[in-house]
């Protein structure tokens, strides 16, 4: 069917409707509506010249509408890619089941670390997580035996290119910890493992930019000077430049600071990586507090000759205690009666309630 162009709906108007090159159409001078003929030989009538141009404005409208519609999405879309992963809007779009990557296992891991009961709790509200059980059918294909975590160290290397160079500075930090003496089953390897005594830790973080991977651990283990340096060393192969050491100040540390060389007068050793770098070594710094009110609680401290202990801060708690005025209103006897497994511990807490910053003295 042929359409007329918008000069021959104006002609039609005014009943001057005339084609050129094409048999007379047939014309109804009373109504002004012309009729063609369609393919099949029926007659149709079409619109007028007034209806087409209000059909077209209204399709313009549609189309505008279409338009704010599409951008109203493209904003939805760019929010939830901010939000969600790709698993997780498929999730959301298809309730059925989803192929989870593994980064959104790995995110999913952290919020169900965060709180097992809040994500539970989004699961069951339709939040787009994995099943409690998908996380742990994944945790099960993880390698996580003694020894080098290669797990984490992948997890570094595909995160890698998301840090300058600079981010990726990083410092070792290793500690132990006890455990208990028992029998422990591992189904996954279908293995026995024998009475442990305590657990080695090596956690690499970062100096720039806040980050950290456990990337070694094993059982009844010290570190050593190879062992120190092997990881080091592995850390460099994939551009992760080891800097800094930090660790407590026991027997066995002491003796590593020894064979590495280390002594007051020079705290750094030279890198295995490259030997133009330098890795510097400090001491744990709360393991250092404790050690200072340990010994301050046993022995005190000798200032210009004159003996500070524990008895001193006694007398003053005595005496400032009779006065409405007190200068020791943060001190109690709790922080000087420290025994036995108590020296063990450092509660942070205690410690900042000893200490005002300048923000809070002015206040």
């Amino acid at each position: 069917m042929e359409i007329p162009s918008f000069d021959d709906m104006q002609s039609l108007h005014t009943g001057s409707l005339v084609k050129q090159g094409s048999s007379p159409q047939f014309m109804d001078q009373s109504t002004q509506t012309e009729y063609y003929r369609t393919e099949q030989g029926t007659q149709t009538e079409p619109f007028t010249g007034r209806e087409q141009l209000e059909k077209i404005h209204e399709l313009e409208i549609k189309i505008k509408d279409l338009e704010n519609q599409l951008k109203d999405y493209e904003s939805l879309a760019d929010g939830m890619n901010k939000i969600f992963t790709k698993g997780q809007i498929r999730k959301i779009i298809s309730p059925g089941r989803v192929c989870w990557t593994n980064q959104d296992i790995s995110n999913a891991l952290c919020l169900h670390a965060a709180g097992p009961r809040a994500y539970n709790h989004l699961y069951e509200k339709g939040f787009p997580l994995p099943h409690k059980k998908t996380l742990q059918r994944w945790c099960k294909t993880v390698d996580v035996s003694a020894g080098l975590l290669s797990a984490s160290m992948e997890v570094m290397r595909q995160e890698k290119g998301k840090l300058s160079v600079t981010e990726r500075v990083t410092v070792l930090a290793f500690d132990e910890m006890k455990v208990s003496e028992m029998y422990a089953y591992d189904a996954v390897a279908d293995i026995v493992e024998s009475p442990k005594k305590y657990v080695q830790v090596v956690i690499a973080r970062g100096l720039k930019k806040s980050w950290k991977q456990p990337i070694f651990y094993d059982f009844d283990c010290k570190v050593t000077p190879e062992l120190l340096k092997f990881l080091i060393q592995e850390l460099y192969n994939m551009k992760y430049p080891v800097v800094v050491v930090v660790c407590d100040m026991g027997p066995s540390n002491s003796k590593l600071w020894t064979d590495l060389g280390v002594t007051i007068d020079k705290p750094w050793f030279t890198s295995p990586a490259c030997v133009d770098d330098k890795v510097f070594v400090f001491s744990d710094v709360p393991h250092l507090l404790k050690l200072i009110r340990n010994h301050f609680l046993d022995s005190g401290f000798v200032i210009n000759n004159t003996v500070l202990s524990s008895r001193t801060i006694v007398d003053l708690l005595a005496l400032t205690s009779k006065s409405d005025l007190s200068i020791t209103y943060k001190i109690t006897d709790e922080h000087l009666t420290v025994r036995g497994a108590g020296k063990l511990k450092l509660r942070f807490e205690k410690v900042k309630k000893l200490r005002k910053t300048p923000r809070e003295t002015k206040s």
